[in-house]
């Protein structure tokens, strides 16, 4: 059998250090949904005390949680499958839920999984854990076939682009079910999971084992710009040193057009750079919506005070996130509040699967003390990725912003994770987020208002960031 090649944007994570995956086991908690109530009926109480006690459904994320005096039992399931993933202790549940509200006669709360979260996340109360999950039902086996069956039925309830993607997900399972028996070796049922998952060009979609991993997204277009470069020199025969002797030199070409730089963030300073500009205009480079401190959301708000003290008196800004591939959506609305002129709706996300389409939750800009208002560039990329796409999205609903590179990745939604009984971690997306007007980029990317390469190697090997150039041009016109 013909293993599927495995492509991975490595660029970024060897610029600026790992990139951030939302798959947390725990922080499947934290997945946001909605539904409606009937009543308004609420009070506040902790995850572990008696009154949040019982079955609690994560409706339109498969999840299910067993709440007692003990902790809580945790179930993923589907219309056809369910596995008991995890038991969390009191601990654990009040470290991950944060200000309950229980809601409609104790029938649901709500709840964040951290105080500075962006949406709320909604659990509706069952009478009892659903049919698959009972006793006699329950996946207990870490059989090939029944891993293979809750891998794709998860797919198949829950991920929200297989239109989107162009893939036919019933035929998938007609082409590599024959393919999998119950004699056959971890390794080869991860190749053939592997090539099911391929053609679905989604960055939050993986699947990793503890010596292996997979993802289907396609190359970036640096990626393939840097093998096209290579392919042309004969000076360097490794590619991995090629691409970090070219990306020093994107380093040093992006330093000449700086002055007064500082930089600061995660264990080497390099998750936030800013500096000035020619013609007073400012820039900002965000390389990362996590990793900043030991407490990022505390880090976050130090940093950016510091940058729009330094920053007060420029006349435009260019917020560079062409190498920033995620993290929290909460780190991204803090850095947005800061250059918010009115408290206004900056996005919202729903569900739609087999249970339906859940009502969309809705989160807010909301103008900080200190803030920055002028003119701004944002530079984006196709490695823009994930949380930093939310960034972009939530900018834009920002007068006088404008997005100058590459449309963004299209992976905004949040990561749902699963873990199968034989270790191996499967992620998928299963959100729908809007913009402030109602429109989803999942698979097209965040779009731009001036197109141009955002990481022209050939003007890199100049002494030239036309990217940048391109966003400095554009302020000159918003200035004048």
């Amino acid at each position: 059998m013909k293993r599927t090649e495995i492509h991975t944007s490595k660029v970024p994570q060897r610029m600026m250090g790992n990139t951030f995956h939302r798959n947390s086991i725990l922080r499947a908690i934290a997945l946001s949904i909605t539904f409606s109530l009937s009543s308004c009926d609420v009070s506040h109480s902790k995850a572990s005390d008696e009154g949040i006690y019982g079955i609690w459904e994560q409706v339109g994320y498969g999840n299910v949680f067993v709440i007692n005096k003990n902790g809580a039992d945790y179930y993923q399931y589907t219309r056809q499958t369910c596995m008991q993933e995890k038991s969390l202790s009191n601990r654990e549940l009040d470290e991950n839920i944060h200000a309950i509200e229980v809601l409609a006669k104790q029938d649901a709360f709500s709840a964040y999984s951290h105080p500075e979260a962006t949406f709320k996340t909604y659990f509706t109360r069952l009478d009892q854990l659903p049919g698959n999950c009972q006793a006699g039902r329950l996946i207990t086996t870490a059989t090939p076939t029944q891993q293979f069956e809750h891998l794709w039925h998860n797919f198949n309830d829950y991920y929200a682009f297989f239109n989107q993607r162009g893939v036919d997900w019933q035929q998938q399972y007609v082409t590599y079910r024959p393919q999998v028996n119950d004699d056959m070796s971890q390794e080869a049922l991860f190749a053939v999971l592997s090539d099911m998952l391929a053609p679905i060009d989604d960055a939050h979609v993986s699947l990793d084992t503890y010596d292996d991993d997979f993802s289907p997204e396609q190359p970036d277009n640096l990626t393939t710009d840097l093998h096209r470069v290579f392919q042309r020199q004969s000076v360097i025969r490794d590619f991995d040193e090629f691409s970090d002797a070219q990306l020093n030199v994107v380093r040093e070409v992006q330093q000449t057009y700086l002055s007064n730089t500082k930089q600061s963030g995660g264990s080497d300073n390099e998750v936030v750079l800013w500096g000035k500009l020619s013609r007073n205009i400012g820039y900002l480079q965000l390389n990362s919506m996590a990793d900043i401190g030991n407490n990022d959301f505390t880090a976050i708000k130090h940093i950016m005070q510091q940058v729009i003290s330094d920053l007060q008196d420029v006349d435009a800004l260019v917020i560079d996130v062409r190498l920033n591939g995620g993290g929290f959506d909460g780190i991204s609305m803090i850095i947005a509040n800061y250059f918010a002129r009115t408290e206004q709706l900056a996005m919202s996300k729903y569900t739609n699967n087999w249970q339906g389409r859940t009502h969309n939750v809705e989160a807010y800009l909301k103008p900080t003390e200190q803030q920055l208002h002028v003119p701004i560039a944002l530079l984006s990329s196709d490695m823009t990725v994930s949380a930093a796409e939310i960034f972009l999205l939530t900018m834009r609903s920002i007068p006088d912003v404008s997005v100058v590179g590459e449309a963004s990745s299209g992976a905004l939604s949040d990561i749902l994770s699963k873990t199968l009984l034989n270790g191996m971690e499967v992620s998928l997306s299963n959100e729908i987020y809007l913009d402030h007007a109602g429109r989803n980029f999942e698979g097209s990317g965040v779009p731009v208002d001036i197109a141009t390469t955002a990481f022209d190697l050939d003007g890199f090997a100049k002494g030239r960031d036309t990217a940048l150039e391109a966003a400095i041009e554009h302020l000159k016109t918003q200035i004048q």
